[in-house]
């Protein structure tokens, strides 16, 4: 049991780290997504 205890952390803890990279990952994607179309619309009301 002892055993058990100390590995389910761990397991916990490293899904969490790669939900929270993979997140992470959509997020940048999302802003610099968000930061092209922003600079392309600025372009065309500034022409």
């Amino acid at each position: 049991m002892l055993s058990q205890v100390k590995i389910q952390p761990d397991t916990i803890n490293f899904s969490k780290l790669q939900n929270a990279a993979t997140a992470n990952e959509l997020m940048v994607k999302l802003y610099m997504g968000a930061v092209k179309s922003a600079k392309l619309q600025h372009q065309t009301y500034g022409e």
